[in-house]
């Protein structure tokens, strides 16, 4: 069986103002990868954004075979949790 590369996140848990302290990625006015049960979404070992400023770019995921479906959603803040050691 393969493993689902994407994460799932909902969307309501990144958009709200973290109440934990903690480092936090900030990301403005991106057109995200949404999934139909209201999440988004990372991609593999990395946790690469599926987002973009350009909404054409994120509509194109829509169209990918092994993307999962999903729609495109400008959200006007997204706070991620950052781990330094992701980056070590």
């Amino acid at each position: 069986m393969r493993k689902e590369p994407f994460i799932k996140i909902s969307r309501a848990e990144v958009t709200t103002v973290p109440t934990k302290s903690g480092f936090y990625d900030l990301i403005v006015n991106n057109w995200w990868a949404v999934t139909e049960d209201d999440c988004i979404l990372l991609y593999g070992k990395s946790r690469s954004r599926q987002c973009n400023s350009n909404k054409s770019i994120t509509d194109h995921f829509v169209k990918i075979e092994t993307h999962p479906a999903t729609k495109a959603m400008l959200l006007k803040t997204v706070f991620l949790p950052h781990d330094c050691g992701d980056y070590v």
